[in-house]
């Protein structure tokens, strides 16, 4: 992507972003922690505690739950404005939004079948060490 796309992006006033609203695991053990000190009732999860932040009526609530927002999403007058999501990736973390790094350009289809394999692999690893 280059810089004249990025300022055409960022004087627009019609875009729309779409991501996750989460909450790390290191800010769920507080949160759980702060509640059993206050003996409230604690979440079981991280999932259902950001779940339940972004329902709550109460806006207090929603900014002590310390979340976070990963931008996986760009449309700019309600139509995709790259050719490839790698560079709407890139064009979010330009405009300062939160987005993973955790991802790679691969060629054709094959080379997503070795991610995938790849991704299998760690998240085994992962659930064995939980």
């Amino acid at each position: 992507m280059d810089a004249a796309a990025l300022k055409k992006i960022k004087l627009r006033a019609d875009f729309e972003c779409a991501g996750e609203v989460m909450m790390t695991q290191k800010a769920f053990e507080a949160l759980t922690a702060s509640r059993n000190r206050l003996a409230e009732r604690f979440f079981v999860n991280p999932r259902n505690s950001a779940a339940g932040a972004v329902r709550v009526l109460d806006p207090a609530i929603t900014a002590a739950r310390r979340l976070d927002f990963f931008a996986y999403y760009l449309l700019v007058n309600g139509k995709v404005p790259f050719a490839k999501h790698s560079e709407s990736l890139e064009a979010l973390k330009q405009l300062r939004f939160r987005a993973s790094d955790d991802w790679k350009l691969l060629p054709g289809n094959r080379g997503g079948d070795c991610l995938l394999r790849g991704v299998g692999r760690k998240a085994r690893k992962a659930a064995v060490r939980n």
